[in-house]
């Protein structure tokens, strides 16, 4: 997902299933000042977001879908932090100093807004789901927190094959989409997403170790909105070697 943001005083929240090589439309918001991928218009709803000092803020959510996906853009209005915070500082019980704040940084509105995208991500982390990947992470020149969860059910857990149709090693997540053969022999494109171009070298994968029309054996998790793509797991290639595309270089299962 491409985000470019025109104005820096808001806290943007992206959430996407991966991204399938297709043409999709460029949105820009002017309201937000933003622009942005999607694989259709989005529909914007209005509605508000507590920040971690007890600011209710105005937001602005960005949604599309595609099949069984699902693409969320949520624009948050941290300028009004410290009108609201200073405001309600007044109310505050004397010697209350979560509440008070200080003099300058009335109701703490100033690690509100330092705070916001730590404390965004730490919403995110509550999630039935398993913290694969947290890290720094910067996309189009927009700085920002990188976090992967792993849905925690079991069930998802699935061994695909199928015939490579493209490779995309890169930072920070690499991507393999595969044709693969449904129950009814029909061929359906799937999105496989793996640990980055570093974290995949380390492990011998390079440019030559998986090649479009190579036939590959995938053990991932099924993404949780039933939608063509899953998170690896290991990948036997062409030449029968198994290694861990999530970056870990564990030993590859006996029954795989």
């Amino acid at each position: 997902m491409r985000l470019t943001p025109l104005i820096s005083a808001t806290l943007a929240i992206a959430v996407a299933s991966p991204l399938f090589a297709q043409e999709w439309i460029e949105f820009a918001s002017r309201e937000d000042r933003f622009t942005c991928n999607f694989p259709t218009q989005p529909k914007v709803t209005e509605t508000t977001y507590r920040s971690q000092h007890e600011a209710d803020l105005p937001v602005r959510s960005y949604s599309a879908s595609q099949g069984q996906s699902r693409y969320l853009v949520t624009v948050i209005d941290y300028t009004q932090a410290q009108r609201i915070l200073t405001e309600k500082a007044k109310s505050c019980p004397a010697g209350a100093e979560p509440c008070l704040g200080g003099p300058g940084d009335e109701g703490h509105w100033k690690a509100d807004i330092r705070g916001a995208i730590d404390y965004a991500s730490w919403q995110l982390m509550q999630r039935d789901a398993k913290l694969t990947l947290f890290v720094w992470g910067v996309v189009d020149m927009v700085e920002g927190r990188q976090i992967q969860l792993t849905n925690n059910n079991e069930d998802t857990f699935m061994d695909i094959e199928g015939v490579v149709k493209e490779v995309h090693l890169v930072v920070p997540h690499s991507w393999i989409y595969m044709e693969v053969k449904d129950a009814k022999g029909e061929t359906q494109m799937w999105a496989l997403e793996a640990t980055g171009r570093m974290g995949l070298q380390r492990i011998g994968v390079t440019a030559d170790y998986v090649k479009p029309g190579d036939s590959v054996k995938a053990r991932c998790h099924h993404l949780r909105d039933g939608s063509n793509g899953c998170l690896l797991g290991f990948l036997k290639a062409k030449d029968g070697t198994v290694k861990d595309w999530d970056g870990n270089n564990a030993p590859a299962p006996a029954d795989f």
